[in-house]
């Protein structure tokens, strides 16, 4: 039995999350982050294409994924390995981007939706301890929103996984420490998998991609391209050594 490919190769990570007959996956997961109305992710419809399977190490492959709910909430999910010192302006720019993107000639600004971007982090970012963080627009005094169409979620896997050694649980915990686990991880799936139905689900679909010799080739193709980069860069895949709040 092949060892299981990491799901935080971003596009391992879209494969099991990023592809509609998972959007299951996909809700049990965002319900985890996010605070949505009854019933706003039964229907899910993903905004971008997947990426060809011979492009694991084209750097202009956009390997985020971007979905619509049935409520018209834009959220765009990214998952990044190397450190980025400009991690929140990046986010920022990105979000605006999408939000902007909605409005069309002759439009009303009450027209554009709510706009969410979940940024998952293989080093820690962030001053504090939380391994999720949520922001938003609020009045600096009174403490009361000027806006909910804005929100930016940075979830930390360094944090998480010294949160899961002190013994903390929850969903949110459960899907990071899956998105973490390493190749050594069968007994760590094990135990994942009894947690819910769409996380058996998500183990079963990582087996599967594990045990398929092209896919461990581009997933090799592409964590190889990952550290590359970063490299070129100067950005080591191990900078949150350094940031450690």
């Amino acid at each position: 039995m092949s060892e299981a490919i990491s799901p935080k190769i971003d596009c391992v990570f879209k494969d099991i999350f990023g592809v509609k007959e998972n959007s299951d996956i996909l809700e049990d997961f965002l319900n985890s982050i996010v605070d949505f109305q009854s019933g706003e992710l039964k229907q899910i419809y993903f905004q971008n294409p997947e990426i060809s399977k011979e492009n694991a190490d084209d750097k202009g492959s956009i390997l985020d994924i971007r979905v619509r709910t049935a409520e018209n909430t834009e959220i765009d999910i990214e998952i990044q390995l190397a450190y980025q010192k400009d991690m929140q302006e990046r986010s920022l720019y990105y979000w605006a981007k999408l939000f902007s993107g909605q409005i069309k000639s002759g439009n009303k600004y009450q027209e554009l939706q709510r706009t969410i971007c979940i940024n998952i982090l293989d080093f820690n970012l962030l001053t504090t301890r939380n391994y999720h963080t949520s922001f938003g627009l609020r009045e600096r005094k009174e403490n009361f929103f000027l806006t909910d169409k804005l929100q930016i979620d940075f979830l930390e896997l360094k944090k998480a996984e010294r949160a899961v050694d002190q013994g903390q649980t929850g969903k949110l915990l459960d899907w990071l420490q899956f998105i973490d686990s390493q190749s050594d991880n069968r007994e760590v799936l094990s135990m994942l998998e009894k947690k819910s139905e769409p996380m058996q689900k998500a183990v079963g679909v990582l087996l599967h991609l594990s045990e398929d010799e092209q896919e461990r080739d581009r997933a090799l193709r592409r964590e190889m391209f990952l550290h590359d980069q970063a490299e070129l860069r100067g950005e080591g895949l191990d900078e949150d050594k350094k940031r450690r709040p």
